[in-house]
């Protein structure tokens, strides 16, 4: 069956939806975790400094995802990278919301981190360069 142009325009404004509602749930797994900070201490009894490790690990494993993993989009398809690493995010949220220890919620905050950048697989999932001989 043949796409109109408005059928064609409406299939880019869901994927741009959704694309939009992705974005807000993946950042949000790694800030919501901020002001939260003080009720974390609390719970586990832990001083500032060992719940401070929890944002550092999140946003140092963003980096090492956008270091690591985005590249790997090059080399194997990105849908498979973007579903394994929703998966693993998945995972790594429910382990913090279940934790038992301020050690395996600031590992789990960590794999959290670094599966966070499948936002920037998203992006070049969609949007190839320009320059198709770089």
């Amino acid at each position: 069956m043949p796409t109109t142009p408005t059928a064609a325009g409406d299939n880019h404004r869901v994927l741009i939806a959704l694309l939009i509602g992705a974005a807000f749930v993946i950042a949000g797994g790694i800030h919501y975790q901020t002001p939260m900070l003080a009720t974390i201490a609390n719970e586990f009894r832990a001083s500032p400094a060992a719940v401070g490790w929890i944002p550092t690990l999140s946003f140092g494993g963003m980096l090492v995802g956008i270091a690591l993993l985005v590249p790997l989009g090059d080399r194997i398809s990105k849908r498979w990278l973007i579903i394994g690493m929703v998966l693993v995010l998945s995972m790594a949220q429910a382990l913090m919301a279940v934790a038992p220890s301020i050690a395996v919620l600031a590992a789990a905050s960590l794999v959290t981190g670094i599966c966070s950048s499948v936002g920037l697989v998203f992006v070049s999932m969609f949007f190839q360069p320009a320059c198709t001989v770089c």
